[in-house]
């Protein structure tokens, strides 16, 4: 039973039937006598057998706009034919053109109702409408492999989770940490309504949270997307004033609560008709926006189509994507962070692959960033970054080093007011990834050894090298590691890594290393 009501429920997710979403009978009317030829005049079809007589619906368009996913309803290319609910089909830009869709194939389309709803932007993570044998959670996971396959889709937990309507959607944000949906609680206002979930330290779900009175109302909100700015909101909704039975709409996040929108504002006739419209997606990186239109009242199919960027009254802010790789890695895929360094927000997040090591993300525009790797068994050096003068991409590779006993890392990042204890600001994120590493295995124990250069006396430098030891140690208390994992040795001037000849040599010396003294 429980495999047929996901199957039933992810059919019921991207059909959203007419009869479903219909505004009252007054509202209908009075935009029926609209005269159809005024709206959409510059839409375009996709292309290349991307539509057809049937049934397509949520588009996805990839982050760095070369990749298109929809699915198509009880069409005869799918896996269990024209009895098949719906199946997931992939087209890529080539040479400006997009290329004819396929069948992804197992394991993400069964015979049941497969929907893709969100790609990361390195395009090896992928949300879906849970419809798999064995998963019982409404929202799946899959994972490109090593041989390039599809992993076999695995439940995501949301806690307390529970949906009143037989009617779902889901959006992941470009962050990865932010997951939208459209469902019916027991505070909603009407019909469906948009809540936030947020991931967890342990990789699951916060309960979903209402977002508000200003987008949602008594009718329908549903097809959430989050542009790559992390603000800005598209959403269809049957209860906004609109043009037809289902409007575009979108909104701003005005503060960190996510229950605070700027008043919705219909996308207006060059994307909305009379008819149905959904699913809107869109990529800084691609000169177009996508998404599903009926074209008219009396429309018999849904299909995808496009519309010019340039022609659309609002776009989102300014976005950049980072490539990178991480070096020193053994074969596994790690956690690559991204904060704003002036508020510590956490704008992102991505996996490594875990074959080379390389990772993507998107960002909103700030000026600069903290950036580092996070992994159980590796420690990731932060680094920060000015993206005063980036435009649309920039590449960035950072450093790792194992864990292993007796292994010594060398903290550069580490930064002391002069012949002080006392540290800088910039020293907090490697402090705070020590923190992380040693919550996450419990059994690490360290010695914190702190050296200097060779100036001034041997006592004032033994106790400067000492005194900082123990000051890392105070911070790593205080972010929550026991004081019994912690020991801390000054060297003064003892063990130098290189001659204090220079001022950059000096500077070499003047530092503090972490021995793992049990892992």
């Amino acid at each position: 039973m429980a495999f047929f009501k996901y199957t039933f429920l992810a059919f019921a997710i991207l059909l959203f039937s007419t009869c479903n979403l219909i505004a009252n009978s007054d509202t209908s009317s009075s935009r029926s006598n609209v005269k159809e030829r005024i709206f959409q005049i510059n839409l375009e079809d996709p292309g290349l057998g991307i539509n057809t007589k049937f049934h397509e619906v949520k588009p996805i368009i990839s982050p760095d706009g070369q990749s298109l996913f929809f699915s198509r309803m009880f069409y005869p290319g799918n896996k269990g034919g024209i009895t098949d609910e719906q199946d997931v089909y992939h087209s890529r830009m080539i040479d400006g053109k997009w290329s004819h869709p396929v069948n992804m194939g197992s394991p993400i389309n069964t015979r049941g109702a497969n929907g893709l709803i969100s790609i990361s932007p390195d395009g090896r993570h992928i949300l879906l409408l849970n419809s798999y044998k064995g998963t019982s959670a409404p929202v799946s996971q899959s994972f490109k492999q090593k041989d390039g396959k599809w992993s076999q889709p695995e439940d995501i937990k949301i806690y307390s989770y529970y949906n009143n309507s037989i009617y779902a959607d889901f959006h992941m944000a470009p962050n990865n940490r932010t997951l939208l949906m459209a469902i019916e609680r027991n505070d909603s206002r009407g019909d469906q309504d948009l809540y936030v979930s947020f991931v967890l330290d342990n990789g699951q779900w916060s309960p979903p949270l209402h977002m508000g009175d200003i987008i949602n109302s008594k009718g329908a909100e549903f097809s959430p997307y989050l542009s790559s700015d992390g603000k800005t909101l598209y959403f269809a909704s049957t209860g906004h004033n609109g043009y037809g039975e289902s409007d575009i709409y979108y909104t701003k996040r005005l503060d960190d609560t996510w229950t605070k929108w700027s008043a919705p504002v219909n996308m207006g006739p060059q994307v909305n008709s009379p008819g149905w419209e959904a699913y809107y997606s869109i990529s800084n990186i691609s000169d177009y926006a996508y998404f599903i239109s009926g074209k008219s009242a009396d429309s018999k199919t849904r299909n995808v189509y496009r519309l010019p960027s340039s022609q659309i009254d609002y776009t989102p802010e300014t976005t950049v994507m980072i490539e990178g790789k991480v070096e020193g890695l053994n074969k596994e895929s790690v956690t690559v962070r991204v904060k704003d360094s002036e508020t510590g927000e956490e704008l992102a997040q991505a996996y490594t692959s875990a074959n080379s090591g390389k990772y993507t993300l998107m960002i909103p525009k700030v000026a600069s960033i903290d950036i580092s790797a996070k992994g159980d068994k590796i420690f990731g050096f932060n680094k920060r970054i000015d993206l005063s003068k980036v435009n649309i991409k920039t590449r960035i590779d950072l450093k790792a080093e194992p864990l292993s006993k007796g292994g010594n890392i060398r903290m550069n990042n580490l930064l002391f007011q002069r012949t002080t204890p006392i540290l800088l600001k910039e020293s907090y994120p490697d402090l705070k990834n020590i923190a992380y590493i040693m919550q996450r295995n419990p059994k690490i124990k360290i010695r914190v050894e702190g050296h200097t250069d060779n100036v001034g006396h041997d006592k004032a430098k033994l106790k400067l090298s000492f005194d900082r030891a123990n000051m890392i140690k105070s911070h790593l208390i205080n972010l929550g590691v026991k004081e019994n994992r912690i020991e801390t040795i000054g060297y003064g001037d003892e063990k130098p890594v290189a001659p204090n000849d220079t001022e950059d040599n000096k500077q070499r010396n003047r530092r503090v290393e972490i021995k793992i003294l049990s892992f």
